[in-house]
């Protein structure tokens, strides 16, 4: 036991002195400073309770085996939420990046405010190659709840949102944060309980005969049947939330979202393999190309980048691969649902939707700027001599759409550059073209501006 104190104290003093240089810090938001009030609140109430232990052991009476064993409990108790806090402190390496991926914070500070109001989140930098959502603000009460006296909890829906640093200056790969602020909006308003409630009684019907007849498939034993449909449900439910991820992602950011989808998984994914938390690729990808025809994108872009819109539709046409009861019952669910997913969608974005015509009243502006290596923030109106300022959504969409089409012009004009180097080149005036964009709408709200 007196060892076990001993290096519980030393975690203690450890975890109090890290975030302690965490609050050093310039933090890249206020929403950062929610979650180090939280570990530090959590480090405190566990360095009370190491106290009482070691207070207890110190007395003149010795504990009885029951409350030494109570104790030591405690102890490894404190060890683990000690251990969880230094997995959350996590969240703060790198924090400084955030400097450099700032404009898509931005974007997505503004379509939060239009969508989920106050739902905090951070945008974290990692060395995994991969974007990824995850949802810390259950788990951290649920970890605050384990303490005997508990402290105050922070918001459920406190969300992480996670990009590759090697991707820190690429600002059209890190459109991929769309997909995961999707997840946060899907959690933030508890969209797939409303996709179900939605539901007639006779479609929810049909769905529960569809996954139990595939778990009847092979099999005989009950409890393996009831286990497959509690499994085949959890899928499902991920597989319902994946999906009106992608179509949030599509209705805020318009094709620049099925962009950015396809150039990821061309790179780390087969598309067509489902897993417990993602349908196949080529479902959302069948899913968000008929979304994109329903909201007129279509139209907009496809004779301008028919290479994208013909290696999507070959995606599409690949079969899912088959076998796994549970796969096959929720993928033939979530064709059901189709409709469904893109109506909550739409329900929940509202007028936060990016539409075709703002695109295409400026489309050829900023695609004229770029082909002069010029940052695309804004434009000289003619007729009223005064500035035209491009929105941070239409520039993504043009930056992709200059992308795909092979950087024109640029073999003329910057012939040095390989297409490696159009690339960051590309990248960097879209940076800066957003960070101006949205000092200029800044401006206008403070006044500063006429």
């Amino acid at each position: 036991m007196p060892e076990l104190i001993t290096i519980v104290y030393e975690q203690t003093a450890a975890t109090k002195q890290l975030l302690q240089q965490i609050e050093l810090r310039q933090s890249p938001s206020a929403h950062y400073n929610i979650l180090l009030d939280f570990l530090n609140n959590l480090c405190g109430r566990v360095d009370s309770e190491v106290d009482a232990v070691s207070y207890l052991l110190r007395s003149t009476s010795p504990p009885e085996a029951a409350v030494e064993l109570a104790l030591q409990e405690l102890l490894v108790l404190s060890s683990h939420v000690l251990r969880e806090i230094h997995y959350y402190c996590e969240c703060f390496d790198h924090a400084e990046r955030l400097t450099i991926p700032n404009s898509m914070m931005q974007l997505l500070n503004k379509l939060a405010g239009d969508i989920v109001q106050e739902k905090p989140f951070i945008i974290r930098g990692t060395l995994q190659f991969n974007y990824m959502y995850n949802p810390i603000g259950r788990q951290l009460n649920r970890l605050a709840g384990s303490i005997s006296e508990s402290i105050a909890t922070i918001d459920d829906n406190f969300a992480t949102f996670s990009f590759p640093l090697a991707n820190s200056r690429n600002i059209l790969a890190n459109c991929a944060l769309l997909h995961e602020f999707g997840h946060f909006v899907v959690d933030s308003l508890g969209l797939v309980q409303q996709l179900v409630g939605r539901l007639p009684p006779e479609t929810q019907t049909r769905l529960m005969d569809i996954i139990q007849e595939h778990a009847q498939a092979g099999i005989q034993a009950d409890f393996d049947i009831m286990e497959r449909v509690r499994s085949t449900n959890r899928i499902l439910e991920n597989w319902i939330h994946e999906s009106l991820a992608d179509m949030i992602g599509l209705r805020l950011l318009g094709p620049a979202h099925l962009f950015t989808f396809i150039y990821w998984i061309q790179l780390l994914h087969s598309h067509q393999a489902d897993d417990p938390e993602h349908p196949c690729d080529s479902y959302r990808l069948k899913l968000m190309l008929d979304g994109a025809g329903n909201l007129g994108w279509q139209d907009l872009f496809g004779q301008e980048t028919p290479s994208v819109w013909e290696r999507a539709r070959r995606i599409c046409q690949l079969q899912r691969q088959e076998g796994d009861p549970r796969y096959d019952a929720a993928a033939e669910c979530l064709t059901i649902l189709g409709q469904t997913i893109f109506d909550v969608s739409r329900n929940a974005c509202g007028g936060a939707t990016y539409q075709p015509e703002t695109f295409a009243s400026c489309k050829e502006n900023i695609i004229a700027l770029l082909e002069h290596g010029i940052p695309p923030a804004e434009i000289l109106d003619s007729e009223s001599s005064i500035f035209r300022q491009f929105d941070a959504i239409s520039i993504l969409n043009a930056g992709w759409l200059f992308y795909e089409r092979g950087f024109p012009t640029w073999e003329e004009r910057f012939a040095h550059l390989d297409p490696i180097k159009r690339g960051e080149f590309l990248n960097r005036l879209l940076t800066k073209a957003i960070e101006v964009s949205f000092v200029k709408e800044a401006s206008l709200i403070m006044g500063y501006e006429d």
